[in-house]
């Protein structure tokens, strides 16, 4: 049980991806929340993690790929 709720908090207290990335992870290994998906922003290549609507809209107006 104890494994359970510790990845459970690991879940609920998860690092931006800004953070991840400062920490040394490569922006295609940025982990996002659970009902979030990752994209990368076209103008630097960095990751950022948004709902798929969003996702949607940025990757159609060319600010973003996946």
């Amino acid at each position: 049980m104890m494994e359970k709720e510790d990845t459970m908090m690991k879940m609920e207290h998860m690092d931006s991806p800004l953070k991840q990335m400062k920490s040394g992870i490569a922006a295609s290994d940025v982990t996002c929340k659970e009902g979030l998906e990752l994209i990368f922003k076209v103008a630097d290549g960095s990751a950022k993690c948004v709902s798929s609507s969003a996702a949607s809209k940025l990757i159609a107006t060319g600010w973003a790929t996946q």
